[in-house]
């Protein structure tokens, strides 16, 4: 991050870390889950990557939203992992037990853990739209729709910035640059790869007068994180959405206690009460999250 946007941006950049990292607390400790009086072989184990800022805020609502209408006690605690080697160390966990539930956006690691035998089954919890974000008033999709715009924004020389870390944002990008006709994007020089992660994108594409593809959880944060009238707005949908999963790991018999309340929240997380909270979660006024048409998607592996 260049100096003069760290100089320009710091208390929101601050503003916004704060309130990512109060609700990994939240999620990461809730009440009771390291109390010595709990049996260690009842506290659920949850695993958590690859999701979003809002995706994480929305899953400990979910949580409390399942406490608050069972008996189940809150003892379980939530390890979030930041990097692909955090994320594949987790993995290597999940072979051996460690974890009895998984959170995550990564289909291709879910995938992998199904085919290995590791997992009881897995579906998605929710999903967010991959959507066009770019200055306000920066011109009508109406008519011409994502695709259009990103073949405008090619052919004037606008800047976008490719967010090379968003799995989700990339599948959504290339769709697009296809769709409009344009086989190779960094001939526009105001093409920028960042690894950055979405908010920070957008605080600094906001300065720059820059469109970016982010995930509608993500640009409901980034309103959520401004103190004056945000300079982005979404332009447009992609009709690409990032999914969540939840899985259950196949438990050894000695933890048949975690597995048990590990397979009534699942199954709550697949309930019509669940799915209320979902639709109804907003971020400064964004509704960004789906869950209705997803369970088809549902895999089982059998008993574990």
């Amino acid at each position: 991050m260049n100096s003069q946007f760290w100089r320009s941006n710091r208390r929101r950049i601050l503003s916004a870390s704060a309130a990512a990292l109060f609700c990994c607390a939240l999620f990461t400790a809730p009440s009771g889950a390291f109390d010595p009086i709990i049996n260690p072989n009842k506290v659920v184990r949850i695993s958590e990557f690859a999701n979003s800022q809002a995706a994480q805020l929305l899953l400990v609502v979910l949580n409390s939203s399942f406490l608050a209408l069972t008996e189940v006690p809150p003892t379980w605690e939530t390890l979030r992992s930041e990097t692909l080697e955090e994320r594949d160390e987790i993995l290597r966990a999940s072979v051996i037990g460690t974890f009895d539930m998984i959170f995550t956006s990564d289909r291709e690691a879910v995938d992998d853990l199904f085919d290995q035998g590791l997992l009881q089954g897995f579906f998605p919890v929710f999903s967010e739209e991959i959507v066009l974000v770019g200055p306000v008033s920066s011109g009508d999709a109406a008519g011409i729709g994502a695709a259009g715009v990103m073949g405008r924004i090619f052919r004037e020389g606008t800047h976008f910035f490719s967010l090379i870390t968003n799995e989700w944002s990339l599948k959504a990008e290339y769709a697009l640059w296809e769709a409009s006709g344009i086989e190779d994007p960094g001939l526009n020089k105001n093409y920028v790869q960042s690894s950055r992660d979405d908010v920070t994108a957008m605080f600094q594409a906001g300065d720059e007068g820059a469109f970016l593809l982010v995930g509608e959880g993500s640009y409901a944060a980034y309103l959520n994180a401004q103190s004056s009238s945000p300079v982005l707005e979404k332009v447009a949908g992609t009709g690409v959405y990032r999914k969540s999963y939840v899985c259950l790991v196949k438990n050894s018999g000695y933890r048949k206690d975690r597995a048990r309340i590990a397979a009534k929240l699942a199954s709550w997380l697949m309930s019509d009460e669940a799915g209320i909270v979902v639709d109804s979660f907003d971020i400064a006024g964004v509704t960004p999250f789906r869950r209705t048409p997803l369970f088809a998607e549902k895999r089982s592996g059998g008993a574990p």
